[in-house]
C-alpha cells in the first residue's frame, strides 16, 4: 500500500486550501504512475487539508520570540477561521509575515509517502 497525504498551508480560505492539499496527493500519485508501474489499486489518496499539526509542531521547534502565543492561538481557537485572524492580529501583523514567509512555505507543497510492503514467506 502506498499512502500519500496532500497538504496547504491555512493561508486563505478553507475550501480552497482543502482543494490545493487533494490536488497536490493526486499530482504526487499521478507522478509515481508516469515513473513507475503501479497500479491505482496499491494506491491509498488522502487529503490532509491545512496543516495545523504540521505548523504547530513547526513552531515548537522554532526559537521565534513569539512561540508561546503562537501554540496558544493554535491550541485553543478551535475554529480555523477565527485561529487565522487571530494569528494575523498577533504583533500588528508580524506574527503571521513570520510564520507565512518562514514557516508556511514548505506546507503549500507538501506530501509524504508511507509505503507498506510484505516479503514473501519463505519456504
Amino acid at each position: 500500500m502506498i499512502q500519500i497525504v496532500g497538504f496547504a498551508s491555512f493561508d486563505g480560505p478553507i475550501k480552497r486550501n482543502n482543494m490545493l492539499a487533494q490536488g497536490r496527493a493526486e499530482a504526487l500519485k499521478d507522478y509515481i504512475q508516469a515513473n513507475l508501474a503501479v497500479p491505482d489499486s496499491l494506491f491509498e489518496v488522502n487529503n490532509g487539508g491545512e496543516a495545523w499539526a504540521e505548523l504547530e509542531y513547526a513552531v515548537e521547534q522554532s526559537d521565534y520570540k513569539l512561540k508561546d502565543k503562537v501554540l496558544k492561538i493554535i491550541r485553543e481557537e478551535k475554529s480555523p477561521y477565527k485561529r487565522e485572524l487571530r494569528l494575523k492580529e498577533l504583533n500588528l501583523g508580524w506574527a503571521y509575515v513570520y510564520l507565512r514567509d518562514e514557516l508556511l512555505a514548505k506546507y503549500r507543497n507538501a506530501g509524504y509517502i508511507k509505503v507498506y510492503y510484505s516479503l514473501p514467506e519463505s519456504e
